[in-house]
């Protein structure tokens, strides 16, 4: 799933009964969650499998992007 995927399928299962305020709170939150997953990716940066932590980072960091 993309970030437009995402903030689409919120959006159309929020749209009657959530104020934009709440939604936009929603899509906040997610990207904390997304950012909280690759700080744990981070934090093995200093073990033996140091190079696919970064991946992971980077790759969960991008999915925010795209």
């Amino acid at each position: 799933m993309n970030k437009e995927y995402i903030e689409q399928a919120i959006y159309e299962r929020t749209q009657e009964f959530v104020p934009q305020c709440v939604y936009e709170a929603i899509l906040e939150l997610i990207a904390t969650e997304r950012e909280a997953c690759a700080k744990v990716c981070d934090g093995y940066s200093n073990d033996r499998h140091a190079n696919m932590a970064d991946l992971c980072a980077e790759g969960i960091r991008a999915r925010g992007q795209a």
